[in-house]
């Protein structure tokens, strides 16, 4: 499961410079239990959470900016199955 992701921002949201491309790493995974998330990571500080529901067989996605990702215990990684605090949507809707 450890692909990069890539997309198209036009509009600069999560990221700041360059072209449109914007290239995701990825930076941790829990797959302990179902669902499995994994957390990629931009050169400009941008996040992205992908959880993926193996029984229910979708994807889901979060995005953002840092330091949300990895702040201590309140980041979005370490509240990542927290639907109170995370809302995962459609690809097309981050």
């Amino acid at each position: 499961m450890g692909v990069p992701i890539q997309f198209l921002d036009y509009s600069y949201k999560l990221h700041q410079k360059g072209d449109h491309l914007v290239h995701y790493e990825l930076s941790d995974s829990d797959e302990a239990a179902d669902p499995h998330y994994y957390g990629y990571l931009n050169s400009d500080g941008g996040w992205l959470i992908m959880e993926w529901n193996m029984a229910a067989g979708t994807y889901r996605y979060c995005a953002g900016t840092t330091p949300a990702y990895k702040t201590a215990l309140t980041g979005a990684w370490a509240k990542r199955a927290d639907p109170l605090v995370i809302v995962y949507v459609y690809y097309n809707e981050i």
